[in-house]
């Protein structure tokens, strides 16, 4: 019963992860199109745009 338990606290974290990972892509997205916009970047150059600032955090993140 035990092992239930636990695997229904997991179960819950899992879901509240997930949302907020959902959330904090959405976020992410908005901001660097908003980014974009103000720098007048063109939209077709926006994806990639996003890949460079997300390797730019991940870098940053790991120094």
């Amino acid at each position: 019963m035990d092992l239930y338990r636990r695997h229904i606290e997991l179960a819950r974290k899992y879901v509240r992860l997930s949302e907020e990972i959902k959330r904090l892509n959405k976020l992410w997205d908005d901001r660097v199109t908003q980014i974009a916009s103000e720098k007048g970047i063109r939209p077709w150059q926006v994806d990639s745009c996003k890949e460079g600032i997300r390797e730019y955090c991940d870098s940053y993140v790991i120094v």
